[in-house]
């Protein structure tokens, strides 16, 4: 997504985007399914660029435990602070950017792309489940257990957990 400085006014404006899913390469952390909504409040002091808002974008992912598409909504928040490029010590400036402190423009154009994917990604759960109750796959016929029991004997004890077991008996 980018931003074309000139058309952006001083002080406060707003930018509500609809803008498609592909530049951002979010593929190998989930299937994205339709465009990236962005809703961002814009500030702008001279050359300085301050946006702070939201992303959202309608996805697909594998669940964790049965291994089904599913689909869900991830929203993160985004803030963003730019300078035109040239403002500070070249040295400075490379390590701003680089620890993503500062995103410096050339006062022309700012590209959001990379703030956005890494807001996105950010939001990703670790481990994604189709709905909190899933109850994944035999681990013997591989069924879904979510369809129905299968029809494998049900696992057998740990036998280093035989002593408690019979002491939990006696107690009874």
């Amino acid at each position: 997504m980018k931003i074309q400085i000139p058309q952006l006014p001083q002080g406060h404006s707003r930018i509500v985007r609809r803008e498609p899913a592909g530049p951002l390469d979010l593929g190998e952390w989930f299937r994205p399914r339709g465009p990236v909504e962005v809703d961002l409040d814009a500030d702008r002091r001279g050359e300085q660029i301050t946006l702070r808002g939201r992303a959202a974008i309608e996805a697909e992912q594998d669940c964790a435990r049965c291994a089904r598409a599913f689909p869900f909504r991830l929203e993160a928040e985004v803030l963003v602070f730019s300078d035109r490029r040239g403002s500070d010590v070249p040295e400075d400036e490379e390590a701003l950017e680089r620890e993503g402190d500062v995103l410096y423009h050339d006062g022309i154009e700012l590209d959001l792309d990379e703030p956005l994917r890494q807001a996105l990604i950010l939001e990703v759960p670790v481990v994604q489940l189709c709905r909190p109750d899933c109850r994944g796959l035999c681990p013997h016929c591989g069924r879904d257990l979510n369809e129905g029991p299968c029809s494998c004997a049900p696992p057998a004890g740990d036998p280093r957990w035989e002593g408690l077991k019979s002491l939990k008996d006696n107690s009874s």
